[in-house]
This record gives structure tokens, C-alpha cells and sequence, in this order.
């Protein structure tokens, strides 16, 4: 019986298009954080993680996460996480 699962992370514009460049950092059950996982153009897998759910955290150069990712990792299966980055919001004109 298969006690680990893994995650395969992509990166993607507003247009659904993959981009390279970024790191993946997970954020255990328990807390404990992971990373960096360099990602390509392909996404990033990260495989025998522990069964549970994960904060996924994305940095990447002039980009940021649209929205915070909570995965659940599953025996035996590899979970897609497709995080969508877009540009920073541009802070008001005083």
C-alpha cells in the first residue's frame, strides 16, 4: 500500500501559458516549509511527499501568485497544481 504521493506544480500566465523561471516552496501539515523546487517551462515534480494538504508558495521575477493554492497529496497519485502569476498590483498614485 503506497504511503506517499507526489505533485507536479506548473506555472501559468493569465493566458493559461506555461512560464519558467520560478521557485515552489510547499508548506507541510505540519507547518514545516520546503524548497526552493526550481521550475522549468514543464512545471516541477516533486515526488514521496507525506499524505496531506499543502500550502503551494510560487516566487518568480516580476510575478506574483494570483491566489494562495492548498493541494491535497494523495496515496499513490501524482496531484497537478496549475498556479496562475500575474503582475503585481501597482500601489496607488499619492
Amino acid at each position: 500500500m503506497a504511503e506517499a504521493g507526489a505533485l507536479w506544480v506548473r506555472l501559468v500566465n493569465a493566458a493559461d501559458e506555461p512560464i519558467g523561471g520560478g521557485e515552489v516552496f510547499l508548506i507541510f501539515p505540519s507547518g514545516k516549509r520546503q524548497g526552493p523546487f526550481p521550475v522549468n517551462d514543464q512545471g516541477v515534480r516533486i515526488r514521496t511527499l507525506p499524505l496531506g494538504r499543502y500550502r503551494v508558495l510560487v516566487s518568480a521575477k516580476d510575478l506574483v501568485q494570483e491566489r494562495s493554492l492548498a493541494v491535497d497529496v494523495a496515496a499513490g497519485e501524482e496531484t497537478e497544481a496549475a498556479v496562475r502569476m500575474v503582475a503585481p498590483p501597482t500601489p496607488p498614485k499619492s
